[in-house]
């Protein structure tokens, strides 16, 4: 299993996971299909910065899963995007991606993400890595009924790879 940052460069590759997830869990994310086939590179190449975003690949194969950070204010980030392909859950690999970002932004932003409620399985990875639910319901971008989480307690000390 292989984390790695994606960098300028990987937009192509971005495009199509984002693609992937977005199609695959349409009511997850605050978008649709023709919106993400619609961005230009350009807007690939923005959404990589300022923030992070991470992927997962194996061995040489496409990237099968992804997970974004954004900066949102001088301390504080959002855990904007997760999706793992459907053949790679119950690897681990949502929670290698969700804990490599939370190394990200170890000891310089408080993490948070929204939720949809009735996401029992993205809800448990979530608490898994250390997050709590601090407000919501409430009715998010989505449409859908939507619970805010927050990071707390110990942050591992693994970095990021570069």
């Amino acid at each position: 299993m292989s984390v790695r940052r994606a960098v300028p460069g990987d937009e192509v590759i971005l495009r199509q996971v984002r693609l992937d997830a977005v199609a695959d869990a349409p009511s997850a994310f605050a978008t649709d299909l023709a919106r993400e086939k619609a961005r230009t590179l350009d807007g690939w190449r923005r959404w990589l910065s300022p923030g992070v975003t991470l992927l997962w690949q194996e061995g040489g194969g496409p990237a099968q899963g992804l997970v974004a950070g954004v900066v949102t204010g001088g301390d504080t980030a959002h855990l904007a995007a997760l999706w793992v392909h459907p053949d790679c859950r119950g690897r681990g690999v949502g929670d290698a991606l969700v804990a490599d970002l939370v190394r990200w932004s170890q000891g310089e932003r408080r993490l948070s993400l929204q939720v949809v409620e009735s996401n029992e399985p993205a809800r448990r990875l979530y608490a898994r890595q250390g997050f709590v639910v601090v407000s919501g319901p409430a009715i998010g971008t989505s449409g859908a009924l939507e619970v805010e989480m927050q990071h707390r307690g110990q942050v591992p000390s693994r970095h990021v790879a570069e």
